[in-house]
């Protein structure tokens, strides 16, 4: 039976409860004195899920503010993340709040994040209404549920419920702007709570392009079920200074807006896991004087779809035809490393060749400067004699 190794890191303020609910998933008991973790905690489960095993990699973090600093050593590489909360302390739950705010700037992108209140047997103190915290959860799409680490209340429910998000789906929208204006985009589905966009709104500069991620949250998949989750993709032209965008999305007039729309078709993941990246090339809307063509949106809307569906249909035949490909660049590469290989050793011949023949020629010079300097005081000499004979020959005659 495969195993399957999920990392979960535990994320709160000190006292709420974490090392209790790790406790009683792991060991099945509650200790009413246990002391504060120091630093972290390392503990794992294995437990049958289906037809494999989920092995539990569970970092227990300390919750004292001056154990903060290492928090993203555990959460770094974590496919999920538990924050809890203490039901009967608010402030617990607006410190959940600066825990979520850290993962999304600095945790994984796919990180999945459950939200655990904790300690629900003492509802009779209760400061933090479960509605508020379900509502906050469900605004970061996250999931939520109340525990009881002491009653052993939904803490086997909370591991089950992150199990299956070791299969979050991401697919790639990519928006360009072939337009000479900056255009403001916002990415919309009939299913908000199964869908993570990120970003979901933004203004793309002029020739730009965006890149969207749409993560799809696992869940229980029936292949006789139709889909009918949908995207539209909303753009309009932006002022010259665009300082607050809801402002601009609500008083934007119908007429000004293009629409593209998207269905989506699930499919099930091939052996290597593929990401589909889905290409929609936005145009501008087409202006007149006064309004935008209303043909306009159509089109792109229809490219969009043929892009989806594109992108979606690669069979079996064209696998083979892209690994084949990546077989001869793989080659080709090969091939040219060599040869480049070969261009440095010849290099070297040819600078060790060019310093020898300088060094040739630099040791013919040195010698015929020697012998031209050692026939000159020869020729000084016979000179010089010469001139003696002649003063001598005078003399005597």
């Amino acid at each position: 039976m495969a195993i399957r190794e999920l990392k979960v890191c535990l994320l709160g303020d000190t006292g709420v409860g974490k090392s209790s609910i790790v406790c009683r998933f792991v060991q099945d008991h509650f200790d009413h004195n246990i002391s504060p973790t120091i630093g972290a905690s390392f503990l794992t489960k294995t437990v049958p899920s289906g037809n494999e095993l989920h092995k539990f990699l569970i970092w227990d973090t300390a919750g004292q503010e001056r154990f903060h600093s290492l928090a993203p050593m555990y959460y770094r590489g974590s496919a999920a993340a538990v924050i809890v909360y203490d039901i009967t302390k608010l402030d617990s739950f607006q410190t959940l709040k600066k825990w979520v705010k850290e993962l999304k700037e600095h945790g994984p992108e796919d990180i999945v994040v459950a939200i655990a209140g904790n300690k629900n047997d003492l509802g009779d103190i209760r400061e933090v209404p479960m509605k508020e915290a379900k509502e906050f959860a469900e605004s970061i799409a996250a999931i939520f549920i109340e525990t009881s680490a002491r009653n052993a209340v939904n803490v086997e429910e909370l591991f089950q419920k992150i199990s299956p998000f070791t299969d979050v789906v991401t697919t790639n929208l990519k928006l360009k702007n072939p337009s000479d204006r900056r255009v403001c985009f916002k990415v919309k589905t009939t299913a908000p709570r199964r869908y993570c966009v990120r970003p979901n709104s933004g203004v793309i500069d002029p020739g730009a392009t965006v890149f969207i991620s749409v993560m799809l949250q696992p869940f229980d998949y029936d292949p006789n079920e139709k889909s009918k989750h949908k995207f539209m993709v909303q753009t309009i032209f932006a002022p010259s200074a665009v300082s607050d965008m809801d402002a601009l999305w609500k008083d934007a007039k119908p007429d000004d807006l293009m629409d593209s729309k998207l269905r989506c078709v699930f499919e099930l993941p091939s052996e290597n896991d593929k990401v589909n990246d889905v290409e929609a090339t936005k145009a501008a809307p087409v202006m007149n004087s006064a309004k935008a063509d209303p043909t306009a949106a159509s089109v792109p809307a229809a490219a969009a779809a043929a892009a989806a569906a594109a992108a979606a249909g690669l069979d079996d035949t064209e696998m083979k035809k892209v690994q084949e490909k990546c077989k001869r660049l793989q080659s080709e590469m090969s091939k040219l490393v060599e040869e480049n290989r070969q261009l440095k050793d010849d290099g070297l011949r040819m600078r060790k060749v060019a310093r020898s023949d300088h060094m040739t020629t630099n040791s013919t010079g040195l010698l015929g400067r020697e012998a031209s300097a050692t026939s000159l005081p020869s020729l000084l000499v016979v000179i010089a004699a010469i001139f003696i004979g002649f003063f001598l020959g005078k003399f005597i005659l």
